[in-house]
């Protein structure tokens, strides 16, 4: 099995389902997790997914029951912990140029784009999401919901 296969990127709406105890997607997202890192995935996470978790876990209207930043800020410490960490450079900067022309991306969806070139740019091609609409168009990678 190689790299890309034992690689899986995991999308910020997994990281406030596993946190958000109010969630009924808290039970299968932790239980969805635990069965990659058991099958040996090596599960990798963004600096702009971290961004998006302290947004949605703090943001007054999104979620019931928001937290505090310090407590988001303590669950981003942890989660840098758990995972592996991804940073975009050049070559994740000229997939996303490609990518954007070739799917024609526009808006709020270069966010998404930017999540897929930085897989790419890394190896890998698998991401886990809950939201797989947004994704489904990408034919570079597989995408695996809760």
């Amino acid at each position: 099995m190689s790299m890309e296969d034992n690689s899986v990127f995991v999308d910020t709406n997994i990281l406030v389902y596993c946190n958000n105890k109010d969630s009924p997607y808290c039970k299968p997202a932790r239980e969805r997790l635990g069965e990659f890192v058991a099958n040996g995935k090596v599960l990798f996470v963004s600096d702009q997914v971290l961004r998006e978790y302290l947004v949605i876990m703090t943001r007054p209207g999104i979620l019931e029951k928001p937290i505090s930043p310090e407590l988001a800020v303590e669950d981003i410490r942890r989660m840098q912990e758990q995972f592996n960490m991804l940073f975009p450079d050049d070559k994740a900067l000229e997939i996303l140029s490609s990518l954007i022309v070739k799917y024609g991306i526009k808006g709020k969806r270069v966010h998404d784009v930017a999540i897929v070139s930085l897989m790419l740019a890394n190896n890998i091609s698998q991401i886990l999401i809950n939201n797989v609409v947004d994704f489904e168009i990408f034919h570079e990678i597989t995408v695996y919901s809760l």
